[in-house]
């Protein structure tokens, strides 16, 4: 799922309207909207204030099940050090979204090799 479709599930789950999820985020309410319609796309400190205001983190709104985001042990080193230049609240964020991005990685080759080994079985046949 894209950011927009996530902001809205969160926002319908936690029962809140664009309106109070604005003001819990102290954000304009035009935002909210724009942000679920892809009219557009939102600053990352909003996207941290937005995923405050949910209870989430960041990743959850963030994470699209479709995109195949393969990981590469040198890019994330290089991300990392970049972000000791920035501000605490953004170098958190960059950690958590790449301890997301690497979860999901080790959790899709897991998947694949034991489907891999679920194929390698005997079948049987049962009655």
């Amino acid at each position: 799922m894209s950011f927009s479709k996530n902001l809205k599930n969160y926002r319908i789950l936690r029962e809140l309207s664009s309106h109070a999820l604005a003001k819990r985020a102290e954000l304009d309410p035009k935002s909210i909207s724009a942000y679920e319609e892809e009219e557009s796309i939102p600053r990352i400190d909003s996207v941290q204030k937005i995923a405050s205001a949910l209870s989430i983190p960041v990743q959850d709104l963030l994470y699209d099940e479709n995109a195949e985001i393969p990981f590469n042990q040198v890019e994330y080193d290089r991300l990392i050090l970049l972000s000791y230049e920035l501000p605490v609240p953004q170098k958190q964020l960059i950690n958590d979204l790449m301890r997301g991005f690497v979860a999901l990685d080790k959790t899709t080759k897991e998947l694949e090799r034991i489907t891999g080994l679920l194929q390698s079985l005997p079948t049987r046949n049962m009655r």
